[in-house]
């Protein structure tokens, strides 16, 4: 069966939030169509939403490039969106006081060559802040 706007609302959904929060990027892209979509559990963490989709009927949105690295990709159904989103902006934080540990600059560059390989395609951009 597609995956259509309908069927994807109609849907039960687990929603994966960082931050405790129970309404989404997808929510919010949902509701400028006018539509929304029920959300049963929520989780924080990627390897987790996975797991318990693969063992239930929800539905959830995982980073594309996440899905390999799970160790269930032949046990989870990969679909395109049927509508579009708006890119997710991501921010690496750490104090400004004190003295900067090199460490910083390596996991910022490391952060940066990640990012950078994994979306080739030219869909992310990095900026460096400070």
């Amino acid at each position: 069966m597609p995956l259509t706007l309908d069927n994807y609302c109609a849907a039960r959904h687990m929603l994966v939030s960082f931050s405790g929060r129970s309404f989404g990027f997808i929510d919010e892209a949902l509701a400028s169509l006018g539509r929304s979509r029920e959300v049963v559990l929520t989780v924080n963490q990627f390897f987790t939403a996975a797991r318990v989709v693969i063992n239930s009927d929800l539905l959830t949105i995982l980073p594309r490039h996440f899905v390999p690295v799970t160790g269930m990709s032949d046990q989870l159904e990969l679909r395109d969106l049927p509508f579009d989103v708006t890119p997710v902006h991501v921010d690496a934080l750490w104090r400004r006081r004190g003295p900067h540990p090199q460490a910083y600059d390596w996991l910022l560059k490391t952060l940066t060559r990640s990012a950078e390989i994994t979306f080739a395609n030219g869909s992310a951009q990095v900026t460096h802040h400070g």
